[in-house]
């Protein structure tokens, strides 16, 4: 009986903000601003244990809902630091599109954060989202390769080369 709780009413009087940061959301998955919002009243309403599986059931009536994915993995990645079901959400999104800068973006910015033995695909997932990201999107550009010019800086005693990359990844922020 208590499995059947649902999240609308754990979320109790914060439901109708958690409706509307979701979808601003699924309108923009980018939307700092309002997976802020999310993961704020997710957190004050003691929800964490409950929002995976309420985008779980969504995903399952909605399996090809791209936008959906990417929700779910910056759920698990940034509000209940599940990182393997993150990934899995991630990789969902690139394996129906390839070209998807953003899921790109993410994957990179969490693998950076994983073990060393990692950080290449970090990496490679860093440069592909900032070369298949549109021009409308150039400060997302910058902040991606200032992160990655950062990451990849904090790493160069591991590899001298690094140091160069970092170096080429914030002056390529100004050109």
């Amino acid at each position: 009986e208590f499995q059947k709780v649902s999240l609308q009413q754990i979320m109790g009087e914060n439901w109708p903000q958690f409706q509307r940061a979701l979808a601003t959301l699924a309108v923009d998955p980018r939307n700092d601003q309002a997976f802020q919002e999310l993961s704020v009243v997710v957190s004050e309403a003691g929800a964490l244990n409950k929002v995976v599986p309420y985008l779980d059931l969504v995903l399952k009536q909605r399996p090809d809902d791209l936008t959906m994915q990417m929700i779910a993995g910056r759920v698990c990645k940034d509000i209940v630091r599940d990182p393997v079901r993150a990934k899995e959400h991630f990789e969902a999104v690139l394996k129906a599109d390839g070209g998807n800068f953003f899921a790109h973006y993410q994957l990179g910015a969490m693998l950076a954060r994983a073990d060393e033995k990692v950080f290449p695909q970090a990496l490679e997932h860093y440069r592909s989202a900032v070369e298949k990201i549109p021009p409308q999107y150039a400060d997302l550009r910058a902040r991606i390769l200032r992160e990655m010019g950062d990451v990849l800086y904090s790493r160069r005693e591991a590899n001298p080369e690094y140091g160069a990359e970092a170096l080429a990844a914030w002056d390529a922020v100004t050109s």
